[in-house]
């Protein structure tokens, strides 16, 4: 089992969101309206270049309890 580094899961966040808004939301304009964040926001995302805040987090876990804990946050 691997151990659960949170320095790792902070330098691979940004990734990690972006793969995870990827396979749950269906667009730029699902991920706009779902987080009301701009299309530049949303796009960075997307892109991987910016992960998201904890309030966006919550709002994941609230939408994909087991997706987004295991996406965001398993130990790889």
């Amino acid at each position: 089992m691997a151990v659960f580094d949170p320095h790792q899961v902070h330098r691979e966040f940004p990734e990690r969101w972006s793969r995870f808004i990827r396979s749950h939301y269906s667009d730029l304009r699902h991920v706009q309206d779902r987080f009301h964040v701009s299309e530049r926001t949303a796009r960075k995302w997307w892109k991987g270049e910016s992960g998201a805040g904890g309030g966006y987090v919550a709002i994941a876990v609230n939408d994909h309890p087991v997706a987004a804990p295991r996406m965001l946050f398993a130990a790889e």
